[in-house]
């Protein structure tokens, strides 16, 4: 594994395998004749989808703010608020805003990772199109790693079901993750990573970044969330190393962001997410885009 790092490192839910090795990425990507055209056109779903409706806090930025709820999630207990459902787990989609022009870069995470999506944006400038999966209009977005589990596959893709072409993907689960045993965040982690590498191909460039510190830079290493996320970010590093994926340490940035960081409980004020964008998320997507 390669280290972009830019400081020093310092209940079972069920898990579903939703690799299908005999697919490919293009025959996922192209599929339409069985597809689940949703009210309204703006979202489509897979073959076997149900059209389902992100709800508060986890509305989804598409016309009709539909969803797809994939088959087998019934009573999916990692399911995101907004997401939960009578007959299963709603997904969220990816963004549509994808440009023909300049490299696409895709942010997936929970809330934490959309709050810095903005300065990552104005970073890279006329660059880059930077984009959060799945796009929602608020909630936990991504949320904790047994939904993205389940819904890794629709955050890359457009409503329509659609695959850009991603030039660089980070993605992050941990915070919401602190009820999971280690088999289960691993089990989880290991699929989001066959997920977005199988479906993706070698022209996307994949990068981790770790779990902030839950409180801030502040907070006592010996409190137990802060004890919980270290042992999750160990976890998906060596998941991380195995698949040859770079791992940005934001643990260690916000350590050594310091006062800027304190407020970060665990959304930064401006001037947290401007230190981590600058002095990590920032020079890593930079050196990816360049092929570095």
């Amino acid at each position: 594994m390669s280290l972009l790092t830019l400081g020093s490192m310092p209940s079972m839910l069920p898990v579903m395998l939703l690799v299908s090795v005999a697919s490919s990425a293009k025959e996922v990507q192209q599929m339409t004749h069985d597809a689940v055209t949703c009210p309204g056109a703006h979202t489509i779903c897979p073959a076997g989808d149900l059209c389902c409706v992100g709800t508060a806090p986890d509305s989804y930025r598409v016309p009709g703010g539909y969803g797809c709820l994939p088959p087998g999630s019934t009573n999916w207990t990692g399911c995101a608020e907004g997401g939960v459902k009578p007959n299963g787990c709603c997904c969220g989609p990816g963004p549509s805003n994808i440009s023909s022009t300049v490299p696409n870069v895709l942010v997936i995470g929970d809330s934490v990772s959309a709050g810095y999506t903005p300065f990552l944006r104005s970073a890279l400038g006329a660059s880059a199109n930077v984009q959060h999966g799945p796009d929602n209009a608020g909630g936990g977005n991504a949320d904790g790693a047994s939904y993205g589990s389940l819904c890794t596959k629709y955050f890359i893709r457009t409503p329509t079901f659609k695959l850009p072409d991603w030039k660089v993907i980070t993605f992050n689960f941990g915070l919401h993750d602190a009820g999971d045993t280690d088999s289960a965040y691993r089990a989880y982690m290991e699929n989001i990573t066959a997920t977005l590498q199988h479906d993706t191909g070698p022209a996307t460039h994949l990068v981790y970044f770790t779990t902030t510190i839950p409180e801030g830079s502040a907070e006592p290493a010996g409190d137990p969330n802060n004890v919980r996320v270290r042992a999750q970010n160990a976890i998906a590093t060596d998941i991380m190393r195995q698949h040859n994926i770079p791992v940005v340490d934001l643990y260690a940035t916000m350590e050594a962001c310091g006062t800027a960081c304190v407020a970060c409980k665990p959304h930064c004020e401006p001037a947290g997410y401007e230190y981590l964008v600058t002095n990590a998320i920032a020079p890593a997507v930079k050196k990816l885009l360049a092929g570095q």
